[in-house]
């Protein structure tokens, strides 16, 4: 393996190049799944109610508006003396329920890949090194179980510190404990959106598999095996170029502070697996892949056992403001107005 000593006008090179492709491509990431679909036709639970309402009793309705809540129909409308029926504001982010979407599956999979192939390439080509972002021993580490079993043992602190964060958030009320609960809105709503709201278990297991491969790998590689590697080359400290490298990682993950402030905490304990393994990525490609997987696995298990109303509730969390008035579209006689 060739001797890695970089000049510092390639280093420079690859930390702009490194960071233009990670900004660009996690801000696309991190906007279109959160951006809601079209206006679409009512769906069959909104044409259910509106004949619910039409065939009901008309003095339980009354002269005024009538609040109606249904748990099948998860929506909240109000019924006027014409039968119309106006949709709550989650109405609009129906179309992102559904089975288990394999396009955004592989969407968010071949971005990963795509990434991660491209950073190495211009780690490739400004080092002279194929291997660059594999560690340092990538021939020794790849099928080494001794290797794999440390990557294993090494996510079960991650899935510990999550849990522990979960059950406070659920237990304690405030501003911190808000945001941390908006942490696990936005992961319910990507899961809603990609692993869809329907249980299906091995499906979801497989699309998790992937997802979360790509990840682990991707990310460790290119944080851990580049940008941090590179760090330490040209700064001459492990203990620097690993909190830049862990706060460039938190800044590319925020989606609130609070979530940037988190995955800060993960890159700084995957980055310290990677320098205490001897510069080894499959340790922290294995932890982060693991935690990765079995995190969206429970969300699945989580957000498909909810009532449709829930689930609704959960994309209008993890979904950005909308400009405008919020009301919901009228609905009467089975269409939209």
């Amino acid at each position: 393996m060739p001797t890695r000593v970089p000049s510092l006008q390639m280093q420079i090179r690859k930390a702009s190049l490194v960071l233009l492709a990670l900004s660009g491509v996690e801000a696309l990431r991190l906007a279109t799944p959160l951006r809601p679909g079209a206006a679409s036709s009512p769906s069959m639970y909104q044409r259910r109610l509106v004949r619910r309402f039409e065939g009901g009793a008309p003095e339980a309705m009354g002269a005024a508006s009538t609040e109606i809540a249904s748990a099948q129909v998860g929506q909240v409308g109000l019924a006027g003396e014409d039968g119309a029926v106006a949709l709550s504001p989650n109405s609009k982010l129906e179309p992102l329920r559904g089975p288990l979407k394999w396009g955004r599956v592989g969407t968010a999979v071949g971005l990963q890949a795509a990434l991660t192939i491209v950073v190495a390439a211009v780690a490739w080509k400004v080092s002279s090194d194929p291997w660059f972002s594999l560690g340092q021993h990538p021939a020794r580490d790849v099928l080494n179980w001794r290797v794999l079993g440390w990557g294993c043992l090494a996510a079960a602190p991650v899935a510990a510190f999550n849990v522990g964060l979960d059950k406070l958030a659920s237990t304690f009320k405030g501003p911190v404990f808000d945001q941390i609960e908006k942490v696990g809105n936005a992961t319910k709503g990507t899961v809603l959106m990609v692993l869809g709201s329907e249980r299906s278990f091995w499906p979801a297991c497989l699309g998790a598999l992937l997802l979360s491969l790509a990840a682990g790998i991707g990310e460790e590689a290119i944080f851990r095996g580049v940008l941090q590697e590179a760090l330490e080359l040209k700064l001459g400290s492990p203990a620097l170029a690993l909190f830049l490298a862990s706060a460039v990682f938190g800044l590319l993950h925020a989606v609130t502070p609070v979530y940037a402030l988190l995955a800060g905490l993960a890159g700084l304990y995957f980055g310290w697996l990677y320098t205490a393994s001897g510069h080894c990525i499959f340790v922290p490609a294995v932890a982060h892949a693991l935690y990765d997987f079995c995190a969206l696995v429970a969300a699945h298990l989580e957000v498909t056992a909810l009532t449709p109303a829930a689930q609704l509730d959960i994309l209008a969390a993890a979904a950005p403001p909308t400009k405008g008035p919020t009301k919901g579209p009228l609905i009467k006689g089975g269409s939209a107005e």
